[in-house]
C-alpha cells in the first residue's frame, strides 16, 4: 500500500490499527511471561507421609507417593528388601498380582487423609503372609510414623461398640462379631508399629 496515496482519513484508520495492534500483542505477550508453570508438585498440597519409610527390622523400605490412578490418595511401594531382589511373590490373594516381582510392589494401598490432618487410612499388604491388613498412619512427626494394622476389628470399632452398648444403639449381632474376630487372635484386634523415615541413597531392588 502507498500511504502517499491514501486520505488523511485512512491515515488515522491505519494509525489507530497499527496502536490497537501493539497494545494487544503487548498484552498477550506479558500474560505469556508471567503465567506460572504448573506442575503436580505445584497444583497439589505435599503430604507429611509421603517419601522414603523403612517400615520394619527386615530392612524393608516402601516409597509413598500419590497413587498412580488417582493422585487424591496415597500408595506405597516396596523398593528395598531384605532378600533376592528378583524374587516373586506365589502367595498374593489376587489372580491379577499373583507371582509379580516382590520389587515395586504395591504394599501400601488408598491411604486417605481423614478429617485430622496427620492421620490416614488405607490398606497393606503383608508378602510373607499374603494377607491384606487395614491401616491407620499417625504422622506423628517429620520423620516418624506411627502405622496401627489390623484385621477385622480394631480399637476404634471396639470403642465404638462400647458406647453403643452403653446407649443401646448397639445390636447383639455386631458386639457377638467384634468378639469373635478378637478372640480369634491378637493380628484382628491389630498391632502398633513404628516406621522411621529413610532417604537416598539407600540400595533399591530395583537396582540389583
Amino acid at each position: 500500500m502507498n500511504i502517499s496515496n491514501i486520505s488523511a482519513e485512512q491515515r488515522y484508520q491505519l494509525t489507530q490499527w497499527r496502536v490497537g495492534f501493539l497494545v494487544v500483542l503487548t498484552i498477550a505477550l506479558s500474560a505469556c511471561a508471567t503465567s506460572p508453570v504448573t506442575n503436580e508438585s505445584q497444583t497439589r498440597a505435599v503430604h507429611p507421609i509421603e517419601g522414603i519409610w523403612r517400615i520394619d527390622d527386615a530392612a524393608s523400605y516402601i516409597e509413598i507417593r500419590p497413587c498412580k490412578n488417582d493422585t487424591e490418595k496415597l500408595c506405597g511401594h516396596l523398593i528395598a528388601f531384605d532378600g533376592n531382589p528378583k524374587a516373586r511373590d506365589y502367595l498374593h490373594p489376587s489372580w491379577l498380582h499373583w507371582g509379580q516381582k516382590l520389587c515395586g510392589s504395591l504394599i501400601v494401598a488408598d491411604l486417605e487423609q481423614s478429617e485430622a490432618a496427620q492421620i490416614y487410612r488405607g490398606t497393606l499388604y503383608d508378602p510373607n503372609e499374603g494377607q491384606v491388613y487395614n491401616l491407620i498412619v499417625l504422622a506423628k512427626s517429620r520423620d516418624e510414623i506411627e502405622a496401627r494394622i489390623y484385621l477385622g476389628a480394631s480399637i476404634d470399632e471396639a470403642i465404638g461398640l462400647g458406647v453403643g452398648a452403653l446407649s443401646g444403639d448397639t445390636g447383639i449381632v455386631s458386639l457377638l462379631s467384634f468378639f469373635t474376630r478378637a478372640g480369634i487372635g491378637r493380628e484382628h484386634l491389630g498391632e502398633t508399629v513404628q516406621w522411621r523415615r529413610a532417604s537416598y541413597p539407600i540400595e533399591t531392588c530395583s537396582a540389583a
